[in-house]
């Protein structure tokens, strides 16, 4: 553990960040920010199954803040629909004070996956890895994170499987970037699911095997608890269940609908809500490379994303306690409910997520952004 002191070696209490690193073949680390702010996952670190040593990443390594605020964006952005701020965010650029264009339209299809990449990552190469114990609470996080989720990306060797036990008190989410895997329950005797490049499946209370087919294979993998700390999960033992909590389902994230909005600016894909996946949503969001989310909160739910491509600021809180991560792709944010926080794009490419919510319900706002004029 260690903390990250900035601005000549000081800090306010409530921006002490602690560091787990877990480092290896695969890299992983946490950073987790206290109860009142975001929690960051970025950067090297260990993979629990390895060995070696990284540096912490600074996240308030940021873009200086200005004073003059911009003008509104002419289209909504996908934070519209939360509980926005009555304050513009403030910025500092050359060309305060004109109108910016709108966003320019982009093309909703999912794009290829094999430059996709997340920053925190774990690796399966032999036959079976067990993910319980203390390998899954070195997953899950550090004890400090208040998050009902956790969220890394998997790497499996041809013909290597990742099981999960049988918890009533987790679920296991995933989506696929690479490669083909066999989903096998624990419950069923014969058959396996199939999933390939964007499949996404729910398994409610784990319970499940996943299997490599064909070469290796990569997975972005979720544990979700339901709403209680998640990291507090991996050194606990549940009773297993006897009966699944409710059926395992997959979708293909690349087959549901794209809602579009502001002019094709911006696009989204709800693989799951409560329906499926009563205890977080998934789904994929997309924007134009001159995005903007406007500042708003959310008065119950937790947000999670997982960034897959982008470059731009993440802003969270307000006034004096409002700080800027610059973030790239590969970073994983988790927003506590009632926090204020926008995404400001750098401008230079695409942004692609994978957004999740715990639990469901901001993710129908963009059923109403689709339909609007």
């Amino acid at each position: 553990m260690q903390e990250l002191l900035r601005d000549g070696g000081h800090l306010p209490d409530l921006l002490r960040w602690s560091w787990l690193g877990l480092c290896c073949v695969r890299m992983r680390s946490l950073i987790a920010l206290p109860a009142a702010f975001v929690t960051v996952v970025v950067g090297c670190g260990r993979d629990p199954r390895g060995s070696g040593a990284t540096a912490p990443v600074d996240p308030r390594a940021a873009t200086s803040m200005g004073s003059t605020a911009p003008a509104a964006p002419s289209d909504p952005g996908p934070g519209d629909g939360g509980t926005l701020s009555a304050m513009a965010p403030t910025v500092s650029s050359a060309t305060t004070g004109s109108s910016a264009p709108p966003p320019a339209p982009i093309d909703g299809q999912l794009p290829a996956t094999d430059a996709l990449l997340l920053s925190t990552k774990a690796s399966c190469p032999a036959k079976i890895c067990r993910l319980e114990g203390s390998l899954l609470e070195a997953l899950l996080g550090t004890p400090e994170s208040r998050a009902p989720a956790a969220i890394w990306e998997e790497d499996l060797g041809a013909g290597a499987a990742v099981t999960f036990a049988r918890r009533a008190d987790l679920d296991v989410l995933g989506v696929m970037l690479a490669g083909n895997i066999a989903l096998t329950a624990d419950e069923q005797k014969a058959g396996a699911t199939e999933l390939t490049t964007w499949h996404a499946f729910v398994a409610p209370g784990g319970g499940v095997a996943l299997r490599a087919k064909g070469g290796p294979a990569r997975v972005v993998l979720v544990v979700v608890s339901a709403g209680d700390p998640v990291a507090a999960k991996g050194a606990t033992k549940a009773s297993p269940w006897t009966a699944r909590p409710a059926p395992i389902a997959s979708v293909d994230l690349a087959s549901v609908p794209d809602l579009a909005w502001g002019k094709g600016a911006y696009h989204a894909r709800i693989g799951f809500a409560a329906e499926a996946s009563p205890r977080a949503s998934l789904g994929i969001l997309k924007m134009s490379p001159d995005g903007v989310v406007p500042p708003h909160e959310h008065a119950n739910e937790w947000e999670h994303m997982a960034i897959l491509q982008g470059v731009g600021d993440f802003v969270q809180g307000t006034g004096e306690s409002e700080h800027t991560l610059h973030a790239t792709s590969g970073v994983i944010f988790s927003v506590p409910p009632t926090t204020r926080h926008t995404w400001r794009s750098a401008g230079s490419k695409e942004f692609l997520g994978i957004q999740l919510y715990t639990p469901p319900g901001p993710e129908q706002r963009f059923k109403k952004l689709a339909t609007s004029p």
